[in-house]
């Protein structure tokens, strides 16, 4: 008995199982046009664009003594160490008096690029004007921190933020 049972096998009628596809064709096109009508009705409730302002500023050292390859080995050094300083409540904080607003929406991000003394900070809201003012404000107060955090740095912007001309999260 045990024998008979590991003799048998699965065997698939393939004629059978296309008839009865092409039978139920419709049925199976409806059902998928109403799972993808599902997917995008649920995508586009639960989408929420975001606007991102961005702009570039390098980082150089005040120290014009040395060679160019060390002066950007500390300018490189010193873009990581302000990458995190404009991500700081601080930041965020004074960022908000100088708007003249209660409290900053956005979220910041700063990004050192790698080998390099460019540093990008954006700015991203649920509202483009709202994006570009609050990186506006965080550039207008930079200095104020950045000269606590480093007497012998300066920070220039050499790409002017520009306000969003549509979503950074486009579907």
């Amino acid at each position: 008995m045990e024998k008979e049972t590991k003799d048998k096998k699965i065997v698939i009628e393939w004629h059978s199982l296309f008839r009865d596809l092409k039978r139920n064709a419709i049925c199976i096109a409806l059902s998928l046009f109403i799972g993808l009508m599902a997917v995008y009705i649920m995508r586009q409730s639960v989408y929420s664009p975001e606007y991102t302002s961005t702009a570039t500023l390098v980082v150089n050292a005040k120290l014009g003594n040395l060679n160019p390859y060390a002066n950007l080995s500390v300018s490189s050094e010193m873009s990581k160490v302000f990458a995190e300083v404009f991500v700081q409540p601080s930041m965020r904080s004074k960022a908000a008096q100088q708007a003249g607003v209660g409290g900053f929406r956005g979220s910041i991000r700063a990004n050192a690029i790698t080998g390099t003394n460019l540093l990008q900070v954006s700015v991203t809201t649920d509202n483009p004007e709202l994006s570009y003012r609050e990186l506006c404000a965080v550039l207008e107060v930079y200095p104020q921190i950045s000269d606590i955090v480093f007497e012998n740095a300066v920070i220039d912007v050499i790409k002017m933020p520009a306000m969003a001309h549509g979503p950074s999260n486009a579907m």
